[in-house]
């Protein structure tokens, strides 16, 4: 290990555990990595390749033309042809499975910028969800190094960790009195697996219940109701949390669907 490894793990593992948002994590995260890559220019941005959008959480060293660049079309083009738009090992400009000179970003924008070396991070959860890309640009043509790309490779899971969204939507999920089991729920109504909670049979990707859960969350935040439950055997209800989720990528997970146990009820009957 390079001097200053274990440090540099330490304290990209302390961000990553830290309770702010997205986007202050994110932040944080570049004195680490500073420290591993003298990097000139940084940018860390979620992608939703669905539709075709990214979401930058911090940029920092670029000019306007370049940050025109970056949110443009093209762009997007470019990150899918060398396939940065899904999991993989971190690519620098000198292991692009390409030429340099066919990439119109880097001839038009980034070199003329003063830029000499690149390198991109994708960025891909523990439990295997992709997320975004970490890009750095030096002015050094031998920086990235070889280390300083294996260590941002082997750090890149507890980095998009840090970054993920879906992380403050699962731990209030969590936090739901008596619940039992929870399901992510998506756009065109399949269901995802909710990181700390089992999945549950009212939860079965085309149960009636996701679209009545879809339906009360119009326009809220949260919701919350009651639903009949006798397919254990026992006539008897669960209540129904629906908890919004961030409008961040992955934007096709629109909420958080978690059934718990209802308590008390009373006399209530069917």
């Amino acid at each position: 290990m390079r001097p200053g490894t274990l440090e540099i793990a330490t304290e990209v593992a302390k961000v990553a555990a830290a309770p702010a948002g997205v986007a202050e994590r994110a932040e944080a995260l570049l004195a680490p990595i500073r420290r591993l890559v003298p990097f000139e220019a940084a940018r860390i941005y979620l992608l939703d390749m669905e539709r075709r959008a990214e979401h930058s959480l911090v940029s920092v060293g670029y000019d306007d033309r370049v940050r025109s660049y970056q949110d443009s079309p093209q762009h997007i083009d470019e990150i899918e042809m060398l396939g940065l738009h899904r999991g993989g090992p971190p690519m620098r400009l000198r292991d692009l499975p390409v030429p340099p000179e066919t990439i119109s970003g880097w001839v038009d924008y980034l070199r003329p910028a003063g830029f000499r070396e690149g390198m991109g991070v994708p960025l891909t959860t523990s439990d295997g969800r992709y997320l975004g890309i970490l890009g750095l640009n030096t002015d050094n043509p031998h920086h990235p190094t070889d280390s300083a790309r294996d260590l941002l490779g082997a750090l890149a899971p507890t980095i998009a960790n840090a970054l993920d969204p879906l992380r403050s939507i699962s731990a209030a999920a969590r936090l739901v009195d008596g619940a039992i089991g929870g399901v992510l729920l998506s756009r065109d109504g399949q269901t995802h697996h909710l990181p700390g909670l089992p999945g549950h049979p009212l939860l079965a990707t085309g149960s009636r219940l996701l679209g009545v859960a879809a339906d009360q969350l119009e326009g809220m935040a949260h919701t919350a109701f009651l639903a009949p439950y006798d397919e254990d055997g026992h006539d008897r209800h669960v209540r129904v949390t629906v908890l919004a989720c961030p409008d961040l990528p992955p934007a096709h997970v629109t909420a958080a669907v978690v059934v718990a146990s209802t308590g008390d009820l009373s006399r209530l009957t069917r």
